[in-house]
């Protein structure tokens, strides 16, 4: 049987042909924030939530997923998630059309006193044996500065209607 990947590649099952050889994960349980100029990107490069793996083989694939929970200091206002790759955007960002931006995920601010999930899912495809990063950044879709949040909303009141999140990045590596 062969099985086809969504990047045109393929590969003839059998053997360890789709066995998990490593899983690398992080959860991110406490908070960060950042105040973000207007179109600029806050590369959210700290080890809470960023994972490092090493594919044994250059025909492996590397399974990337996760929820990461954004706030945004502004109501009825935009924020853009992008999986990065070893310091920069990944392909998995929607294609280019006029002026829009190309994003692995987003969401529109309704309330402040809202936090936000943002799921994702990537199937790498790294053909190498190199170590190679996964991080998130975020980005405003506002004209002004805001502030972007992390496992919090914007509004955070100490009372049982308001809570703190955990965002998670978990890599496995697949035999291909």
């Amino acid at each position: 049987m062969t099985i086809h990947f969504g990047d045109s590649t393929s590969i003839d099952s059998g053997g360890s042909l789709g066995k998990v050889l490593q899983v690398v994960s992080v959860t991110k349980t406490d908070t960060a924030s950042n105040s973000t100029a207007a179109n600029a990107i806050w590369n959210y490069d700290d080890s809470s939530l960023k994972v490092s793996i090493t594919p044994a083989s250059t025909s492996n694939k590397i399974f990337v997923s996760g929820v990461i929970n954004v706030g945004l200091s502004h109501a009825n206002g935009r924020a853009f998630m992008f999986l990065y790759k070893n310091g920069a955007v990944s392909a998995n960002i929607g294609d280019a059309d006029g002026s829009r931006t190309r994003a692995t995920a987003g969401f529109l601010v309704t309330s402040v006193m809202e936090a936000y999930q943002l799921p994702f899912q990537y199937l790498d495809t790294p053909s190498n044996t190199n170590a190679h990063t996964y991080n998130i950044a975020l980005r405003t879709g506002q004209t002004s500065t805001n502030t972007l949040y992390i496992n919090r909303p914007h509004d955070q009141g100490n009372n049982q209607q308001h809570a703190y999140f955990a965002s998670t990045i978990t890599a496995i590596e697949v035999a291909a």
